[in-house]
């Protein structure tokens, strides 16, 4: 078998996994943003909480 001819499977299987690392590190990145954000919003809830 050579290893530089991959077989159709293979090349799904690299297209896939290379499809769901890019889907992980958006993932990641989206995560990482709305946790700023939350981190932003929630001592303001905290706050309000306590003035009532």
């Amino acid at each position: 078998m050579e290893s530089s001819e991959l077989t159709n499977e293979q090349k799904l299987w690299g297209s896939l996994y290379a499809w769901l690392h890019q889907r992980a590190e958006w993932l990641r990145q989206q995560q990482r943003t709305t946790r700023q954000s939350g981190e932003a919003t929630e001592p303001n809830k905290e706050t309000a909480h306590e003035q009532r």
